[in-house]
């Protein structure tokens, strides 16, 4: 009877394990890269709650063509950057109005760009902290010094050292990864909701959830195991 609950129990561990990848769902994390699986990436824009206006934005080159000049981005001599949502009506650098992106808006990025195996997707935030002046005031057509622009991937890409960037697994689906902003430097209230995205075509590196389900997974069968031992042990004549 002892081994056949003890062999019960392995196969239901084991069977925990193999569905590990179903499970790991509505999860979130900070930090990871986005990681093209190969061919086109497809961002929808979910919403925001922003006060500040926001421009998400993908930077073509990756992230070692980025140059700063101070706290900020030089957009002229950072590689192509497109710009993919608004999180409400306000003005480019250049000076012309652009609308806040309607809810649900799709983007296919670069029209379709074919991302190789492998290839990290950087994504942006820029942050045009102008807005107690009111759209269309002067410092609507510069960049300053109290604008950042944040990035996905590692904080140590973002000058105020602090994540901006939340990530949440959703399990599957055509969108399998959801994204959040911050936009407040030095990390703000830490919501995460102020310009929200959904992401097709890519994973993260690594992969932290399967990760940790696989450790805590391995970590139960590892003391099972401990106990069954020691039981045994207990139970052997000296």
């Amino acid at each position: 009877m002892k081994r056949f609950r003890a062999r019960a129990l392995m196969l239901a561990a084991g069977a925990a394990l193999v569905m590990l990848p179903a499970q790991a769902h509505a999860v979130s994390f900070l930090g990871e890269k986005f990681i093209a699986l190969g061919g086109s990436v497809t961002v929808r824009y979910i919403g925001s709650s922003a006060a500040y206006f926001n421009t998400m934005q993908w930077f073509r080159n990756g992230y070692g063509a980025v140059n700063y000049t101070g706290n900020v981005v030089d957009y002229t001599n950072s590689g192509t950057v497109d710009d993919l949502f608004y999180s409400q009506n306000g003005y480019r650098l250049d000076g012309t109005p652009v609308p806040g992106s309607p809810t649900g808006s799709v983007v296919v990025l670069g029209g379709g760009y074919s991302f190789g195996v492998g290839e990290e997707v950087l994504l942006g935030l820029f942050v045009h902290n102008e807005y107690e002046e009111g759209p269309g005031g002067a410092n609507w057509k510069t960049q300053d010094g109290d604008d950042y622009t944040y990035f996905s991937g590692p904080l140590s890409r973002n000058k105020d050292s602090r994540f901006h960037l939340s990530i949440t697994d959703l399990g599957g689906g055509t969108f399998q990864f959801r994204g959040g902003w911050e936009d407040t430097v030095d990390g703000g209230d830490e919501d995460y909701n102020d310009l929200e995205f959904e992401i097709s075509g890519v994973t993260v590196t690594p992969e932290p959830v399967s990760m940790m389900l696989m450790a805590t997974g391995l970590a139960g069968l590892g003391g099972f195991g401990f106990r069954r031992r020691r039981s045994n042990r207990t139970l052997t004549p000296a």
